[in-house]
């Protein structure tokens, strides 16, 4: 496993930065927050799997449909253009 994959998933396990940052060799924090984002993806991941499991179930998105007015644009080529 490479040494980013590992830094990722140690991230992802709850590995408080400072911890990795001495794990990882680095000399600087900057270097070892590369890995931040999964830090969040994995805090989203498991709040949403807890509210799952409470029978929480996201609303679904709700979808506008917007007509095109050909019409006030011109007139239609056979081959779909507008002319």
């Amino acid at each position: 496993m490479s040494e980013k994959c590992q830094g990722s998933r140690m991230v992802m396990d709850g590995v408080p930065r400072s911890v990795l940052k001495k794990l990882m060799g680095h000399s600087d924090i900057k270097m070892t927050e590369r890995y931040a984002i999964f830090e969040d993806n994995a805090a989203f991941a498991a709040a949403l799997a807890a509210l799952n499991r409470n029978g929480f179930a996201p609303p679904k998105p709700q979808l506008t449909v917007v007509a095109y007015n050909v019409a006030a644009q011109g007139s239609v080529a056979n081959d779909g253009r507008i002319q």
